[in-house]
This record gives structure tokens, C-alpha cells and sequence, in this order.
């Protein structure tokens, strides 16, 4: 098992992922740790939809993503403008109660952001018991590539009033949405 394991994270690193799932197929019991390899894999080397398959798959097995798993598989979804699995995906995370696990959060904040779904966004957004620089950043930027300049100066005014001084990061997007304001 744990050879083959090594064997789908070799090839999956080094690119040749259709060789790691060939592997990963042969394998006679493949766990969360595999499956993950292999979407990582997938994702690393701009497969998505073929990720977003083996999610599925992963879970026709019976077994349940972890942290890890939902992460990769919610950028990929956003990478690929897969809107329909992000929601479906985050239905899941709600039901399990993954909601308030930062990675997840921010991941659907940026998700959500990166298709103008700003309202979802912000309700997430919303949810967090403590937002930091990442996930202000992340909604600000969202708002700003709207050319939302009004709620990316209310969002930083907020950021800054609840203690979070703006990363570099920041500071580019509310650059960015001056530029588009003017």
C-alpha cells in the first residue's frame, strides 16, 4: 500500500498524473491520502475537471473529504467556473459543519469573489468568527474588480477599525479600485 501510494505521488508530482491514476487504479485499497494525492495531482497540473471527477469518485467509494479535499477541489471548481460544484460543495460543507474552518471559509470567500457572487461572498464572509488580512483582502479584491470602489473604502475603513492593518495585497486592490473609480 504504501509503495503504491509513493508511486502516485512520484508521477502525479512530476506531471504524469494519467500515469498515477493508472496506478491508483490498480491499487487494492485506496484511502483518503491517495485520493487526495491524486486531485492534488490533477489540479496541480490544470486538470480540473478530471479533479473534480475523482471527488465524485472519492465519494462513491464511501469515503469522506477532509479539509484537504474540499480546499483543492473548491479552488479547481473556481478555477474552472464550475459554479454548480462550488454550490454543491458547499452545501456539503455546511451540512458537516466545516463551515467555520478557515482554509474552507476563505476558499469559498475567494471562490465565490472570483465569479462577482459577491453577495454569497460576504454572507460567508460574515460567518467567520475572526476574518484576518487574507479573507478582508479577498472580499475587498472582489468587490474592487466589480469596480465596487464605494464598498472596497468601507471594507478597508472596517478592516482597519476592527485591527487588521491592509497587506500589500490590500493596499494594489484598493489601488485597483480607485483606477476603475475614476
Amino acid at each position: 500500500m504504501l509503495l503504491g501510494s509513493s508511486l502516485v505521488d512520484i508521477y502525479a508530482k512530476c506531471g504524469l498524473v494519467g500515469e498515477a491514476e493508472d496506478i491508483f487504479s490498480k491499487l487494492p485499497v485506496r484511502n483518503l491520502l491517495t485520493w487526495n494525492v491524486l486531485i492534488s495531482g490533477w489540479c496541480e497540473h490544470g486538470h480540473g475537471e478530471k479533479a473534480l471527477g475523482c471527488y465524485d469518485r472519492l465519494q462513491l467509494e464511501g469515503l469522506s473529504p477532509n479539509i484537504i479535499t474540499i480546499v483543492g477541489v473548491l479552488k479547481e471548481s473556481g478555477s474552472i467556473g464550475d459554479t454548480m460544484k462550488a454550490s454543491q460543495i458547499y452545501i456539503e460543507v455546511s451540512t458537516k459543519g466545516l463551515e467555520s474552518e478557515g482554509l474552507i471559509s476563505k476558499s469559498l470567500i475567494d471562490t465565490y469573489a472570483k465569479w462577482g457572487m459577491l453577495v454569497e461572498a460576504k454572507l460567508i464572509f460574515d460567518r467567520l468568527p475572526c476574518a484576518d488580512d487574507v479573507s478582508w483582502t479577498t472580499l475587498i479584491t472582489g468587490y474592487g474588480q466589480l469596480g465596487e470602489s464605494g464598498i472596497v473604502f468601507e471594507l478597508c475603513d472596517r478592516m482597519i477599525e476592527v485591527g487588521i492593518e491592509p497587506n500589500t495585497v490590500t493596499l494594489v486592490s484598493i489601488l485597483n479600485a480607485c483606477r476603475l473609480h475614476c
